[in-house]
């Protein structure tokens, strides 16, 4: 089953270490893509990652882990906080079997706690086995969601952000067309007391 995991660890240092370790190792742990992430005054940043979806060095951008972050950390992510997971969360299979941990809630609460968090994306026929490397290496908490509900949620997310900025654009118009309108009312009453002095 693929898998987007979330840690935490005791020491910040430890998870660059086993971040490290995923990028070189050859073991039979089956990573596509791993991340750090950090909060610094309220705003999230892509610390050190790789994607092996992708060539280049961005290792944030676009695939699972970038469109994740991209909600979390923009204008829907900023605007719910936390909430977001909830109201995306029904949106997961319901017949998967899962502890109900929402990866939406999970990071935007631990990195606030935590300032620090690592992401991975791994295909995976028993959890046990990282799990235990994790916390092995220092790992405090983790938390795990099917790929599944991740992109669900992902893409739910995308489409109310996209109505979101729809309305937002509108009314933005709408505001300038009344500014517009004010200042041309404003300007004809100017001159019809003008005309009064006539």
């Amino acid at each position: 089953m693929e898998n987007v995991v979330t840690v935490n660890f005791k020491e910040t240092s430890k998870a660059y270490e086993v971040l490290a370790d995923l990028k070189t190792s050859n073991s039979s742990l089956k990573v596509l893509s791993a991340g750090i992430i950090e909060n610094k005054e309220g705003v999230l940043t892509t610390k050190d990652g790789f994607s092996k979806e992708s060539t280049g060095t961005n290792w944030a951008t676009g695939g699972l882990i970038g469109g994740l972050l991209g909600i979390i950390g923009g204008p829907l992510g900023i605007l719910f906080g936390g909430s977001l997971g909830m109201m995306l969360g029904d949106l997961g299979d319901l017949d998967e079997v899962t502890d109900k941990t929402d990866t939406f809630n999970n990071i935007a609460e631990e990195v606030k706690l935590n300032d620090t968090v690592l992401l991975i994306l791994i295909q995976e026929d028993d959890p046990k086995f990282l799990d235990s490397y994790l916390f092995d290496n220092g790992a405090e908490k983790i938390n795990r969601e099917s790929l599944a509900s991740i992109q669900q949620k992902i893409v739910a997310a995308e489409q109310v952000q996209e109505e979101l900025e729809k309305e937002a654009k509108k009314k933005i118009k709408e505001q300038k067309k009344e500014e517009v309108k004010e200042k041309a009312d404003s300007k004809i009453e100017a001159i019809k007391e003008h005309f009064k002095k006539i």
